[in-house]
């Protein structure tokens, strides 16, 4: 079992995401917030994959992204980005999926990140 996270702004987005990718065998999110503070909250679930929104800004999220990584151990990230000119702005392309993405795109890039 895949347990994820998904930090995102926009509460319908984040709830459709969460709906798609429980559709995956496999796959459980654990925790969806707008807030990535509720990550220091969540230090009794184990939290393999984080999807966080870039929106904040690229500082912001990277930020985020060490803090969370403090309380699990093992976390892996991808950033939810809007538009195809932010994919390789700051960070390694590797990490970065456009929210537009497909349901299959997420799958293969979540399972891709977990045998990295």
């Amino acid at each position: 079992m895949i347990n994820i996270a998904i930090i995102d702004q926009n509460d319908t987005y984040r709830k459709s995401l969460k709906t798609i990718l429980e559709q995956v065998e496999g796959f459980n999110v654990v925790l969806d917030s707008r807030d990535s503070f509720c990550l220091k909250d969540a230090d009794d679930i184990t939290i393999q994959v984080l999807l966080i929104d870039n929106s904040p800004g690229s500082v912001k999220c990277a930020e985020q992204i060490a803090e969370a990584s403090k309380n699990h151990k093992f976390l892996k990230s991808l950033i939810l980005v809007m538009y195809k000119d932010e994919l390789n702005m700051v960070f390694d392309e590797t990490n970065v999926i456009l929210k537009s993405a497909c349901k299959n795109e997420f799958v293969n890039r979540i399972k891709t990140l977990m045998v990295s």
